[in-house]
């Protein structure tokens, strides 16, 4: 497969073996993998061996993995179709540094975002998991990290039950904080039919989304206290059909944020001069702020239909009704937005004649992936 795996510096040494009963064991390794990936290993822990019933369990396990320590228990159980249990904690890992991965992708043009649009319609992708594999697992498992990074993302107080059997694979629930706020979430997948199914529970609050977008990709669309609940389920082996299968709830407030990018006051200002004959204001940020954003809708066979959408900023209230097809990336909303009479919080000019005046929007766009 064009994959070398090199294990040099190995050492290992136990207690005295005898049967049914646990013994130390240390274990100090260094590795390579296609001279990308460097691990270093240091294990301690107490063994034991049962050959019948079969059973293999590491307790007191103490182990460095290059510079992070876990510490717990991990136990084989039926060598044939093992089954699995842990127990394990760590005060801090880095997922990216381990994997030699760095921040997150880079942010994108407007022509790779269409590009990548086009690329997405024309090529459907196949999911393809181990299904038999999945069928056989027994797990029954914890994980608790202190503080976790990935993808450039930094997690704590991280907390996670993973459960397997027969075709039924869990991870819930799943704990974390992020970001000043919190996150909740369970993720089912179901192999047991002749399609995998898939079902998602999630619940944020509080998080400062504009950090979490900058961290991940190094730009930031919105930015606020995101507030969200979903509710999705899906099925199939095609990404086509999992769009297609996507059905449930989803509900997001934003608060206290920005619209990065434009600044609706100055656009409003930009139009009203060209009206009068007037030279365009120059613009002071090119940013809206807002008090509050929210939006909820339901999700059926890929299409996430709203009408409810608020948002309440210094200049402007809007409110809207619309649609946006995961199946054929096409947005098509349509924004209702009146001005108020000042501008309170960016400068407190008066918007004179234009104000109260509802100024219908229409969003329709190909491709906003």
């Amino acid at each position: 497969a064009g994959t070398e795996l090199l294990i040099y510096d190995l050492d290992l040494s136990t207690g005295r073996i005898v049967p049914d009963q646990a013994f130390p064991l240390t274990l100090h390794l260094d590795a390579s993998a296609s001279g990308d990936l460097n691990i270093l290993v240091d294990l301690t822990t107490m063994l034991e061996f049962r050959a019948e019933p079969q059973q293999l369990t590491l307790s007191e396990m103490s182990l460095a993995l290059n510079e992070y320590q876990i510490d717990g228990y991990f136990q084989v159980r039926d060598f044939s179709r093992p089954a699995f249990s842990f127990d394990l904690s760590s005060p801090e890992l880095d997922v990216d540094a381990l994997l030699a991965t760095g921040p997150g992708p880079e942010p994108t043009t407007a022509a790779q975002s269409d590009n990548a649009g086009a690329s997405a319609r024309a090529e459907d992708t196949r999911i393809e998991l181990p299904v038999a594999i999945m069928r056989d697992l027994d797990i029954d498992g914890k994980l608790r990290l202190d503080r976790l990074k990935v993808m450039n993302l930094r997690l704590s107080e991280v907390d996670v039950t993973l459960g397997a059997d027969n075709g039924l694979v869990s991870l819930k629930p799943v704990t974390l904080k992020a970001y000043d706020g919190a996150v909740a979430s369970s993720v089912v997948i179901d192999v047991r039919g002749s399609e995998p199914k898939y079902g998602i529970s999630e619940e944020i609050s509080g998080v400062r989304v504009g950090d979490l977008l900058n961290d991940y990709s190094g730009e930031a669309p919105i930015s606020g206290r995101l507030h969200a609940e979903a509710n999705l389920t899906t099925r199939g082996e095609w990404l086509s059909e999992l769009k297609r299968n996507s059905n449930g709830t989803l509900g997001l407030t934003f608060l206290d944020g920005a619209l990065n990018g434009f600044n609706i006051r100055h656009s409003i200002d930009v139009a009203k001069a060209r009206i009068r004959g007037q030279s365009s204001p120059t613009q002071e940020q090119l940013k809206t702020d807002f008090a509050s954003l929210s939006l909820s809708g339901l999700v059926r066979n890929g299409v996430f239909s709203s009408d409810d959408l608020e948002l309440q900023a210094p200049l402007l209230r809007a409110g809207g009704r619309g649609n946006a097809d995961f199946n054929t990336e096409i947005v098509d909303y349509l924004v209702e937005a009146k001005l108020v009479g000042t501008l309170e919080g960016q400068s407190g000019q008066q918007a004179d004649e234009l104000s109260g005046l509802a100024i219908p929007v229409a969003i329709r766009a190909v491709s906003y992936t």
